[in-house]
């Protein structure tokens, strides 16, 4: 049994000496591991067929004669390799094993057999679903009879499109090793994936959070080397590219170049280059454009057929170098520049570049293999993520402190530029008031002599005012009281005049005595109101004394007799004769009169009228009634109402000025007492009011006018 190698990876072919820089950009060839052949079946030494122009059949290779074959080859860059391979299974049982013979556009391998020959498909460019065997990696699944030999064909297709490998290298893996394998793979990228979406997703809620761009390039980032490593490993032609395989293989020129253009991006937000490095933020500037060259190699050998793989491959690796170290580059020069977050930027880059470094030693046979070996490039990719991840934490909280810092200067500042505007504002404030404080001293002098001026002028006024009320309540009560005492007086004087000669000496002299008492009275009533208007100028004093109600009711009946007859109505008095009341005469008998005259005013004919005093505990009640037209609500409280000089008709159309009740409620008020009315529409109405009783005493019946003078 023989030891057979994975074929040796481009970065140890003598024109291409890149070593360790080309694989940082996740080079996408050279990943057959190392390992003892498995199992019975063995392979014996191949030979080797050169077909440059692809012009040979099967059939036309068998024809040929073994002076054609080699035991060597020139690598080929285009046309077909024919290899002869013997294949022997050393044990007595049936034999399974899976034969892997490295990253080749096109195999067709070719088993001779008793039956017939039976061919099989694989290859990079060929679908899964057409390979003989479907799986990620190029493999064709032999299995042999107990102790069968066999002189395999084996034709390797560069399809014009990859060179064919320096060095052949075929390796044969039993089944449980192969699916050991698979296992393995899908459990650490299982978890490789995990965390990176994980990781993208928590950044992508950092953008959102804080709508940092730099947060958004890290994300794409992330998802590019995810995206790389699901190709890497056989997912993408496994699930998206299964009919695709050419366009997979070629996928890598978009992925890798487009990675690297993120990070660079990436680079330029979380560093802030533009502000603090100009110089390498237009260097980043050019190494983005850079990345469009892989692009467009890859783009072009794909749709153009042309030979370009491996040129595309190793500008991938270039640009992924340079776009790594100045990253690197980038995170010292602003560490150096006292940027904190920078730290974490430069830690995370160089455990990538570790991983990648102890892959790269794996791949060139340098280690043996192992989970370590094999996966440690990953494990730098997460080391890598996490700590970015935490940079970006850090950096957020010290962006947030520096936020809050400036927010707390502009505060302060703020502060001062308002004590600044409140002592300013203080002062204007005090030159203000003192400018106004003499302003209005003076003002205020001015202000005195004119509210002095204007004093005495209201003053004037008021006197003036207070005259001219008194002296229209004087004309009104003259107007109103004089009409019923002077009508009685035209009436006499009338009748002697006009039937003179038809009236007896008897009648002449009753006649006559009626006409001096209305003298009489008229002249009584003049000088009451007199004593009223005085009263109303403030010369003139209320003086109480019994006086006798009987004696002053009877007066004031015979004085509106004769106008009661006129309007036929009854005038009926109902007064005790010991009835004493504490009261000013001349004012107490213009309240009765007034009353009488009222209740005769608006009385209709045949009505009749009452005069009645009554006992009311310590006080008498004066009362006159009549069965008049009687008041409404609203009149009554109109004529209640001093202020109101408010008047209406009589029954007989007798006119009025409003002012006897407006005197009889003042003159009242001098007594302590209150005019009170009791009235329904067309029931008459009743006035009335109350006052204290008097010692008895013996009291002259004629009007007293001797009210003190002030």
């Amino acid at each position: 049994m023989i030891q057979i190698l994975s074929y040796t990876p481009f970065w140890r072919r003598p024109h291409q000496g890149l070593g360790l820089l080309l694989l940082l950009a996740f080079w996408p060839l050279g990943r057959l591991v190392a390992a003892p052949a498995e199992g019975g079946v063995q392979l014996g030494a191949s030979r080797f067929l050169v077909d440059s122009f692809n012009q040979y059949t099967y059939r036309q290779v068998l024809a040929l004669p073994d002076g054609a074959w080699t035991n060597t080859y020139t690598p080929l860059h285009q046309g077909s390799l024919w290899v002869r391979l013997p294949l022997e299974n050393s044990s007595p049982q049936p034999q399974e094993a899976f034969l892997q013979l490295g990253e080749i556009p096109l195999m067709q391998l070719y088993l001779p057999r008793p039956q017939g020959v039976d061919s099989l498909l694989s290859g990079m460019f060929v679908p899964i679903d057409a390979r003989s065997f479907a799986h990620h990696k190029p493999l064709f699944k032999l299995q042999l009879a107990g102790g069968e030999q066999l002189s395999a064909l084996l034709r390797l297709d560069s399809q014009n499109r990859i060179g064919l490998p320096r060095q052949y290298s075929p390796l044969l893996k039993s089944g449980a090793s192969l699916q050991r394998d698979q296992e393995i793979r899908l459990l650490t990228q299982g978890l490789f994936f995990g965390i990176i979406l994980v990781m993208a997703f928590y950044n992508l809620l950092l953008f959102v959070a804080v709508r940092d761009v730099s947060y958004l390039w890290y994300v794409l980032s992330i998802l590019g080397i995810g995206l790389y490593f699901f190709f890497y490993y056989g997912f993408s032609l496994q699930t998206i590219w299964r009919q695709q395989p050419l366009w997979n293989a070629y996928s890598f020129a978009l992925i890798v170049p487009l990675t690297n253009l993120m990070r660079v991006m990436f680079t330029k937000t979380y560093l802030h280059t533009r502000e603090q490095l100009p110089w390498l933020n237009r260097f980043l500037n050019g190494l983005a454009l850079l990345c469009f060259v892989p692009m467009v190699l890859g783009l072009a050998a794909y749709w153009l057929g042309l030979p370009w793989y491996e040129l595309t491959i190793d500008a991938t690796g270039v640009l992924g170098t340079l776009v790594l170290l100045s990253m690197l580059l980038a995170g010292v020069l602003m560490y150096l520049r006292g940027y904190t977050p920078a730290l974490f930027f430069i830690v995370a880059n160089l455990l990538f570049v570790l991983g990648a470094n102890m892959f790269i030693i794996k791949e060139m046979q340098l280690v043996a293999d192992s989970l370590f070996t094999r996966y440690v490039v990953q494990l730098g990719v997460i080391a890598q993520v996490v700590l970015f991840s935490l940079g970006l934490a850090y950096r957020l909280k010290k962006a947030r402190q520096q936020e809050a810092e400036h927010l707390l200067a502009l505060a302060r500042l703020e502060h001062e530029k308002e004590q600044e505007r409140k002592e300013l504002a203080e002062q204007q404030k005090a030159e203000l008031e003192e400018k106004v404080h003499q302003r209005t001293a003076a003002l205020q002098e001015k202000t005195e002599e004119l509210q002095a001026a204007v004093l005495k002028l209201q003053e004037s006024e008021e006197g003036l005012r207070q005259l001219n009320k008194i002296k229209d309540k004087l004309f009104s009560v003259v107007s109103h009281d004089l009409r019923g005492p002077v009508a009685t007086l035209d009436s006499f004087i009338s009748l002697i005049t006009k039937h003179a000669a038809h009236i007896s000496a008897e009648e002449m002299d009753k006649l006559s005595h009626k006409t001096r008492e209305s003298v009489h009275n008229l002249s009584f009533l003049l000088d009451n109101l007199l004593n009223w208007s005085r009263a109303q100028m403030g010369t003139l004093t209320f003086k109480a004394q019994p006086v006798a109600l009987a004696e002053l009711v009877q007066k004031n009946v015979a004085l509106y007799q004769l106008a009661a007859e006129s309007k036929k109505l009854s005038l009926v008095p109902d007064v005790p004769k010991e009835a004493l009341v504490m009261a000013d005469r001349g004012m107490l008998d213009f309240i009765v009169r007034n009353l009488l005259s009222n209740a005769i005013k608006f009385t209709p004919a045949w009505g009749t009228i009452k005069l009645i005093v009554q006992e009311e505990g310590d006080s008498l009640q004066l009362q006159v009634s009549d069965t008049g037209l009687g008041i409404s609500p609203a009149h009554l409280q109109r004529i209640l109402d001093p202020d109101d000089t408010f008047s209406t008709p009589g029954t007989a159309r007798e006119r009025g000025t409003g002012l006897g009740l407006m005197l009889c409620q003042e003159f009242l008020a001098l007594h302590g007492a209150r005019l009170e009315v009791r009235s329904e529409p067309g029931a008459g109405s009743q006035f009335f009011f109350s006052l204290p009783r008097a010692l008895p005493a013996p009291v002259s019946a004629a009007p007293d006018s001797s009210l003190q003078l002030g």
